[in-house]
Parts: C-alpha cells; structure tokens; sequence
C-alpha cells in the first residue's frame, strides 16, 4: 500500500520511487495517511525541495496548507518568545517541551512541524506562580478562572487559553506513573539562545526518551510516525551518548525501557536510521515478540478510523479482565501510592501521606475512570458477539499499551 512509502520518504530516500506509476488513489491515501500522522506538511515540504511533481489538485491543496503552516509557525514563535520572555522577566525557570523545543533545534523547515499546545517544564514550586504569571497575562482556563485551578491535575497544569494562541501547558513533571525526576532532567538540559532571549531544552538523550513515552504511550496509531521522524531528527543533529541513553533507562530515571527499545528499533526497520546495535541488544526486553512488533506495525500503518482510539487509550489489557488476571487490572486502575500521589500532586513520603488522604485519592481515582472509561467499557463487552473491528482492533492496541507499560 502506499501508504508504507512514507517511511522511505521521511528518510530522504525519494529517488528510488517510481513517482510516474502512482496512481490517483494511491496518491490520496499517502496524502490521508501523511494527514492521519500529522506529517502532511512534512511530506509536502520533502516533495517540493526535491521537485517531484504533485497531482494538481492535491498540489494546490498541499500548497495552501503550507502557506498557512508558515503563518502559524509565525505566530506560534511569537507566542513562545513572549512567554520565555515574561518567565525571564520574573526568573522562572523553564525548559521547552516537545515542539516547543524541536522547531528551534532540531527542524530546517519549523513551520513543518505541527504542535497542538506549547509545553513548559518549571520546578514543582515556581508551577503556580508560572501559571498566574500567564492568567495575568490574558490566559484563562476552561475551569471559569484561574482562581479555580486547585483541582486534581496531572503531570501539568489545566491548559491556559487565549484568543488565536496555541494552548500552553506548565508541567512539574511529565508523564503520569512513571519515577521521573525532573531535577536530573534540569541537570542535564542545556542552554538556547532565541535571538537574544535564552531558554533551556532537555538534553537530546532525554528528548528522545521523552517522545518515545509520550508517542507511543498516548497512542501510536494517532501520531506515532511524527514521534519517530522527532526521533529521527534528534539523532541526525545530535552526537547522542549512548552509554549515557543507556544509563537513564537502566538505573530507574524514567522507570520504562520498552518504549525507548520499540522506538528505536522502529526507528531503524522502518527509516534505516543507524541507532547503535549493541545498545538496541543491550536494552531488548526478553518479553519482545513477532506478534508484539506485528500490532506495533498494524497500529503505525492503520488510519484512525479503523480502530478506536478510546478503547486504546483505555490502557488496561481488556483480554486480563477476561482472563481473571484481577491483579493487574488492579495495578492499572489505582497505580501504586506513589503514583496515586503524583496523581494527587501531593508529595509522598516522609510521614507527610496519610492512610485517610490517600483513601480519598483512590476514591476520586476511582469515579474519574468510571466516568472516563465506563462507556468505553460497555461497548466494547456489548460488541463482543459483533463483527465490530474497530473496537477489536482498539483491544489489540490496549493489550500492546498494557506490555509497554508493564
């Protein structure tokens, strides 16, 4: 399908294609497939340094979305500078997330690069202060004021809104259930100068762990193949240290290795990037599977349409419920105190966590999977005796989110 041409077209390789013999339809569903992945403009602006003719209809569509993309990156940046602006201004430290940081670093062409929010990490104690900062700057959140926001959150703060601006999320951490540590991620971040602002990114051995979790946790299906050409973009304008990569997944900072393994093994199956071989054998979980890399695969190159995202994101091995394996749906559901305390964002341990607030934080824990996960749950037992593939397929990738996570 044409679809899997993507990946040889990411990497550069453009000139072994045979561009004359495709098709108007397999034109269309590498442009659906490149949008599905948020690489569209990406595809687009590899297409048009390297001059390959474009159908002209899709061309002229292409054409306006990237000139569009070009003033949103614009005004993105300008948005950005305000904000490492105003956290200078008021000695907040910070470090760029995600997008925020690659379209500086890491992409020729920023405008390519699509972001749906702009992230920042601050230290644990300046996070309100940072996030006033912005409500006092014309941001607001969805809550009715900012005055509101002491609500259970997450690895970040509730989103901050305003008119014609990306959102902007300040996190204290970054992923749920995993024993970050942000002060070791500070450590190692470096400096970048924006003209004649300064800003910090992660280092590039944490930025590719970083996307790894992020990507392939949240939903490979969705966006996956924009997190491994992010991937692919570190490695080939970073020297990356991989003893140093090695370490950090060794020595429980970030508590996961298999998501950082399937990342990079796809990484170099799929865009022949050179990732070290002693390093990907060092760090192949024994658990790794020709079935496990094969729903890897399938969720890559399926559309979002063919599956349902809900059910994958549900992020429990539904199979277990049926298997009686209670005590790792368990585990899934109400996370381990700590993690119940960094849901909480309470700090644990030390005396400072008692039994009654803890209880209180499964009880909440508990009503909010309910209300999440509840419909989610009953379509898919209800569509058990139905040809409903996308709930099944939705269940093959919450069993492959279940062994990442495990």
């Amino acid at each position: 399908m044409s679809a899997e041409l993507l990946p040889e077209i990411l990497s550069g390789n453009t000139g072994g294609i045979a561009w004359g013999e495709l098709s108007a339809e397999a034109w269309t569903e590498l442009w659906d497939f490149a949008r599905c992945q948020r690489v569209d403009i990406i595809l687009y602006a590899i297409l048009r340094r390297n001059k390959i003719a474009m159908p002209g209809s899709r061309a002229q569509d292409m054409r306006n979305k990237y000139h569009g993309a070009c003033a949103l990156d614009f005004r993105r940046r300008q948005q950005l500078e305000e904000i490492i602006r105003l956290f200078n201004a008021n000695d907040v430290e910070h470090i760029l997330l995600k997008g925020s940081a690659l379209i500086y670093t890491v992409y020729d062409c920023s405008y390519a690069r699509p972001m749906c929010d702009i992230d920042l990490l601050v230290r644990r104690e300046d996070g309100l202060r940072a996030y006033d900062l912005l409500a006092d700057h014309g941001y607001f959140n969805t809550f009715g004021g900012h005055e509101k926001l002491k609500g259970d959150f997450n690895h970040h703060y509730p989103p901050l809104y305003r008119r014609n601006l990306l959102p902007v999320e300040i996190h204290t951490s970054l992923l749920n259930g995993y024993r970050i540590n942000p002060a070791g991620i500070r450590a190692r971040s470096r400096p970048l100068r924006i003209g004649k602002l300064t800003t910090r990114i992660m280092g590039p051995e944490d930025q590719i762990i970083h996307v790894a979790l992020h990507k392939l946790f949240q939903g490979m299906g969705m966006n996956g193949i924009l997190g491994l050409y992010d991937i692919i973009q570190i490695i080939r304008t970073n020297e990356i240290d991989w003893s140093a990569l090695k370490q950090l997944t060794g020595d429980g900072e970030y508590h996961n290795v298999k998501c950082l393994f399937l990342a990079l093994h796809l990484v170099r199956k799929l865009f022949k990037v050179p990732v070290d071989e002693a390093f990907l054998a060092a760090i192949r979980p024994e658990s790794f599977t020709p079935e496990i890399e094969a729903t890897a695969l399938k969720l890559l190159f399926s559309m979002t349409s063919d599956w349902d995202p809900e059910v994958f994101s549900f992020g429990v091995n539904i199979a277990d419920i049926g298997n009686g394996r209670w005590k790792t749906v368990l585990s899934r559901f109400f996370m381990s105190p700590y993690a119940i305390a960094m849901y909480g964002s309470r700090e644990y341990g030390n005396g400072n966590f008692t039994f009654r607030n803890l209880s209180v934080l499964y009880v909440k824990r508990t009503f909010s999977l309910l209300q999440r996960y509840g419909p989610v749950l009953l379509r898919h037992l209800l569509a058990k005796n139905r040809n409903n593939a996308p709930i099944e397929f939705g269940v093959s990738g919450a069993e492959l989110k279940s062994w990442l996570l495990q």
